[in-house]
């Protein structure tokens, strides 16, 4: 078993790159929120990794694995969830795969759920995973919701933008598409 937060003390660390992109940074801020709200335990975000405590890495941070990050294996936008030793790798074939890579570690190892109507993150003070090595390619080319946005019947005019942002949220959350 990987600890990440074990009996309320935080045993693990989010490891991005100094030159980190947007949506990196975006992922490992998600992570980090979603364990605070498991565990109600903050994990440091390093630009480091060190020796004594889990590393979790996302996307461009994560160490060289024996992966083929070809398109061939991962298609056009495919992510991988890896543990490397006792660290653990969560990145895709392009940066804005790594929020999906997150999404499927919360979803499929630590029992989150993500609706369209409100999250449900367990409560518990120890977080664990077991060895993973899940290997996502979708088996579509483009992640795309399309939905008719005609002015003078579409309801989009009655969403606020925090509520178009929730729902945009939620697609990416939405792991069901993702493969």
């Amino acid at each position: 078993m990987i600890e990440i937060v074990m009996d309320g003390q935080p045993r693990a660390r989010i490891v991005v790159l100094e030159a980190a992109s947007p949506v990196e940074n975006h992922a490992a801020a998600e992570l980090n929120k979603y364990l605070y709200q498991m565990s109600r335990i903050h994990l440091p975000v390093e630009t480091v990794s060190g020796l004594e405590q889990t590393n979790i890495y996302i996307g461009s941070a994560a160490p060289t694995i024996e992966l083929n990050f070809s398109e061939e294996v991962l298609g056009f936008d495919g992510y991988v969830v890896k543990t490397v030793g006792t660290d653990i790798a969560l990145v895709g074939i392009k940066p804005y795969s790594c929020p999906y890579a997150v999404y499927h570690l919360l979803t499929r190892h630590l029992g989150c759920g993500f609706f369209e109507d409100g999250d449900q993150v367990p409560s518990q003070p120890s977080v664990t995973v077991g060895w993973l090595n899940d290997v996502c390619k979708p088996k579509f080319e483009w992640r795309n919701k399309c939905v008719a946005h005609f002015p003078a019947y579409s309801g989009h005019r009655w969403y606020s933008e925090e509520e178009w942002k929730q729902w945009f949220d939620w697609l990416v959350k939405d792991t069901d598409q993702h493969l």
